[in-house]
């Protein structure tokens, strides 16, 4: 019990107190494209700001890196994040993925001029955006022959030459493209 006349000396106090940072995680997120474009822009969610703080309270953001280039095959590709910093936090990476998937091809076949039976061989010149390879079919074997692009006049009559493009690890088929070649009687 304490009497209003007396008084109270407090005496001083140190105190050290060591504020630990608080522990981040980011993570690049996963990503899809198709082969023969670039790499997107790589995106990052973040795990462990406090305060409602943000990505605006680093000191520097993450960055991504891959292996893949423009011309990688079709396939997944580890991504990996790095290079943030801050002096609030304590920070830690989770990879992320890239899946390149095959590519859409287009054929361009021009339109055929009709022929004569007795015209010189000829050549096709359908290609692809993928410059990949065509092949051809005939429909009617009694009218031309084909062999790889060359065309054969074998007699008179109406075929319909079809140019296809299957696709490999990297393209998809391409749709085919037909059409129509008129032989006409020799003179």
């Amino acid at each position: 019990f304490h009497t209003e006349t007396e008084t109270f000396k407090a005496d001083s106090l140190e105190t050290q107190i060591t504020v630990l940072q608080a522990p981040l995680s980011i993570t690049a997120g996963n990503l899809t494209r198709m082969y023969a474009e670039p790499n997107p822009d790589f995106a990052f969610s973040y795990n462990g700001f406090v305060y409602e703080e943000d990505s605006t309270a680093l000191l520097s953001l993450p960055e991504g890196t891959t292996t893949a280039t423009i011309d990688s095959d079709v396939g997944t590709y580890d991504i990996t994040a790095a290079g943030a910093e801050s002096d609030n936090y304590t920070i830690s990476y989770v990879g992320g993925t890239l899946t390149i998937t095959q590519a859409t091809q287009e054929i361009t076949f021009p339109e055929l001029e009709t022929k004569t039976v007795g015209d010189a061989d000829f050549n096709l010149t359908a290609t692809t955006s993928s410059t990949l390879p065509v092949s051809y079919t005939a429909s009617n074997d009694s009218v031309v022959i084909i062999n790889d692009d060359l065309v054969t006049i074998i007699g008179e009559g109406t075929v319909e030459i079809t140019a296809r493009q299957i696709g490999n690890n990297n393209y998809l088929a391409a749709e085919s493209v037909s059409r129509t070649l008129i032989v006409q009687a020799s003179v």
